[in-house]
């Protein structure tokens, strides 16, 4: 029950072990032979930080989230999804030189609307691994660029050699940090249908034509030759 670390007094450390022990397993369940996500963590609103590691990243001993642009952008979504890029720092553990990604969301209270807890899982951008590997059809590339820093943040695409091609693009976490999702789709069978439908229509129109020439000449020889016979 989190309600009780709402308030600093309103709990011991007993309780807080208890609740650990708790929510490690749950972690633990939940991110079992998940590849590259490093750790998931609650954040209490006194900054305090329950954490279970699937690597050998995890927020650093002593870290306090609280003045952090990432935690303070999570706190602005109001129970919104946010997606903020944690480059090298002291914040976690064998960070490295390459950025990982945070995905956090505050959890309030149903009822009185007050601050529990921010869930927090990091992650790294190999974790979208899982769409390139299993491409939806038409769908040859994926990228995940920070617009901020013109970083690219993930790449993937297809071995195929394709020339005609669409991208699309949409940005994400607008107002906070933003990331450009982009998706390249081939457009090649998409233009050979459309060339078959032009050659079709063509042949279709060529044929009319014969036909509805065809026809008028047939009708000029049986209704105007017997006229001009007459006279």
């Amino acid at each position: 029950d989190l309600r009780k670390y709402a308030n600093e007094e309103a709990y011991t450390p007993e309780n807080l072990f208890y609740s650990s022990e708790e929510l490690e397993g749950i972690f633990r369940t939940v991110i079992y032979r998940m590849d590259y996500i490093n750790f998931m963590a609650i954040i209490l609103p006194n900054g305090e930080i329950i954490s279970y590691s699937n690597t050998q990243k995890d927020f650093s001993y002593g870290y306090n989230p609280l003045m952090s642009e990432w935690y303070r952008e999570t706190l602005e979504a109001k129970g919104n999804l946010n997606i903020s890029v944690a480059k090298e720092d002291r914040a976690i553990i064998n960070a490295g030189a390459d950025p990982t990604l945070f995905f956090s969301r505050t959890i309030y209270d149903f009822y009185s609307k007050e601050l529990l807890g921010t869930l927090v899982v990091n992650c790294e951008p190999e974790f979208f691994d899982f769409i390139s590997q299993n491409f939806p059809d038409k769908v040859i590339g994926f990228q995940l660029t920070e617009t901020k820093n013109d970083a690219v943040l993930y790449t993937a695409a297809s071995d195929e050699l394709i020339t005609d091609t669409i991208q699309l693009e949409t940005t994400i976490n607008l107002n906070r940090q933003p990331i450009l999702l982009a998706v390249t789709i081939d457009n090649s069978e998409y233009a050979e249908l459309f060339k078959t439908l032009l050659r079709n229509l063509f042949i279709i129109l060529v044929l009319l034509f014969i036909a509805i020439y065809l026809t008028s000449t047939r009708f000029s020889n049986l209704f105007t030759t017997p006229i001009v016979n007459l006279s």
